[in-house]
């Protein structure tokens, strides 16, 4: 998460295997690598300012299945403000993470983003 929000991608990277896949919003269908998580991040990172996870608001805990995989789960408020409009944003986010050798072989990440697709289009209308 700290690496998330200061954008520093490489320390990010680290903590991931190569073969990561990452399921945003998305069934494993359209599951997407870590280089392309690292591009929506940094394209979020450009529309958006003060990003950050609300003090008091976010629980980690870690969990081994049945199966004895390794699961940390996230559970935070994920706040911004959309530098077009500046307009904030408070986003419930759950990221849940499997571990493998210290690394993360598989994360998941749900979260509503409705409102904020309607502003984007919103502005995206305006500007035509």
């Amino acid at each position: 998460v700290k690496h998330y929000l200061a954008q520093n991608w490489d320390e990010y990277r680290q903590h991931y295997a190569d073969t990561v896949k990452f399921r945003n919003n998305v069934p494993q269908a359209k599951e997407i690598s870590l280089d392309s998580v690292i591009s929506n991040w940094k394209q979020e990172h450009e529309m958006f300012s003060d990003i950050h996870y609300v003090a008091d608001e976010d629980y980690f805990e870690m969990v081994v299945t049945d199966e004895g995989e390794t699961w940390v789960n996230f559970w935070g408020l994920w706040s911004a403000v959309l530098k077009a409009n500046g307009q904030k944003f408070e986003i419930p986010v759950h990221v849940t993470a499997r571990f493998e050798n210290g690394k993360i072989v598989a994360e998941h990440g749900y979260w509503n983003s409705a409102e904020l697709a309607l502003v984007l289009r919103e502005l995206e209308t305006q500007n035509e």
